[in-house]
């Protein structure tokens, strides 16, 4: 439901979020590994690449994965607390994290079905739903930047870019080239 509403969201925010909470390790596991099974198959049957070293592939995959949200979410506290919207940049985060959980619980039947069936069809399908995951996250995100009037428009637009979609532009150009 927090996905969907700001009551929710605000609920989460006032009782602490859910960066605290033992499920939610569980639930970014799950996105996780799922997210990096659906590209691993991509990159391996629908690219049609040998790979040399799966193992030490899906562990580059999920390592780096981990890595950008780890190094994402420490940006934009740091860029809070120096515009001091700690407010807004915990539930900007937060909002990021929902999706990420819901995310993950869509993917996994996908991942699964990736795995055990059509690997060519499920894990594109798989990248369309991520796809529209983090497509849908930006709005959500968009609309907590428009609730904080300290900042135009332009400023917003500019944050997002910067921070959000091209980073997501250089590891698609990165997985393109190689």
């Amino acid at each position: 439901k927090a996905g969907l509403s700001r009551r929710y969201i605000n609920q989460l925010l006032r009782d602490g979020g859910l960066f605290g909470e033992r499920i939610t390790i569980g639930l970014m596991f799950i996105f996780f590994t799922t997210t990096t099974t659906i590209i691993f198959q991509f990159i391996q049957f629908r690219t049609g690449t040998v790979l040399k070293y799966p193992e030490a592939t899906f562990g580059a995959i999920l390592g780096g994965l981990f890595l950008f949200w780890l190094l994402k979410i420490a940006i934009i506290n740091f860029l809070g607390h120096i515009f001091k919207t700690e407010i807004f940049s915990t539930e900007y985060n937060l909002i990021g994290l929902i999706f990420l959980e819901i995310n993950g619980l869509i993917l996994l039947p996908i991942a699964l079905a990736s795995v055990f069936r059509d690997p060519i069809f499920f894990s594109t399908t798989g990248l369309i739903v991520i796809s529209l995951g983090i497509i849908l996250s930006l709005f959500r995100g968009f609309m907590v930047g428009l609730s904080n009037t300290k900042f135009s428009f332009l400023y917003l637009f500019l944050y997002l870019c910067a921070l959000e979609i091209l980073p997501l532009a250089v590891v698609v150009k990165i997985f393109i080239l190689h």
